[in-house]
């Protein structure tokens, strides 16, 4: 399926969705067709057919599966991202392990989602990934965390890595928010929980990458596990 990008509405989001399975794509396709301020560009079976249509289409947003026919999702986004440059890429797959969750990430990719995310949460991460986050799942986030600690034979959790050479540059309430990230709270879950708003939670999270040097959530995480 190839939705016609004509009929784009001025100031959507665009996504393209990369997954084999028919019933998912139908699914995503419906939810993003339901959701006002969003339009499906594209939306393909297997990366092979993807990798030659998507630097034509430029969608805003890549909904990518990793285990597809042929080349896998992580393969694909590795190929993609030069031709993408201004594409964000969420993985939204059944696969969790930590291995293969750092693969995404070094490969490209901005988020990891599993597929059971309910369909309001998929939407807030499009909007959140477009504004300059990192969505994970709060399962991606916990074994991400988990794996780079046992890789650093580190015990530490995310705050107590805070306080370390890198964190030592955070006010406490960053680093609250750190690990509301750590977490794998979205912005507004994240609001909630510590009673601010969302745009107060995005001004602490732009200080923090910038005081670590870094891009997104992802990054500030693993800057502060090497620590």
């Amino acid at each position: 399926m190839t939705t016609d990008s004509s009929k784009v509405s001025e100031g959507a989001i665009t996504v393209a969705v990369v997954d084999d399975e028919p019933v998912v794509r139908l699914s995503l396709e419906g939810l993003l067709k339901r959701s006002s301020g969003f339009s499906c560009i594209g939306s393909y079976a297997d990366a092979e057919t993807a990798m030659k249509e998507l630097p034509l289409k430029a969608p805003h947003v890549l909904l990518m599966d990793i285990q597809l026919p042929g080349v896998d999702g992580i393969t694909a986004i590795r190929k993609l991202r030069g031709r993408l440059p201004n594409t964000e890429i969420i993985m939204l797959t059944a696969v969790a392990d930590e291995e293969r969750t750092f693969a995404a990430f070094t490969a490209g990719a901005s988020g990891y989602l599993l597929k059971d995310t309910p369909p309001a949460k998929i939407i807030e991460a499009i909007k959140e990934v477009y504004a300059g986050g990192a969505p994970l799942s709060a399962t991606v986030a916990r074994r991400l965390v988990k794996f780079f600690g046992n890789e650093r034979n580190s015990h530490a959790s995310p705050a107590a890595a805070a306080n370390g050479q890198s964190g030592s540059m955070l006010t406490p309430r960053e680093r609250e928010v750190l690990n509301c990230m750590a977490e794998g709270l979205l912005y507004k879950e994240a609001a909630d929980r510590m009673g601010l708003s969302v745009d107060t939670i995005r001004a602490h999270l732009r200080n923090i990458y910038k005081k670590l040097g870094v891009r997104n959530r992802t990054e500030a995480l693993l800057k502060l596990l090497e620590t």
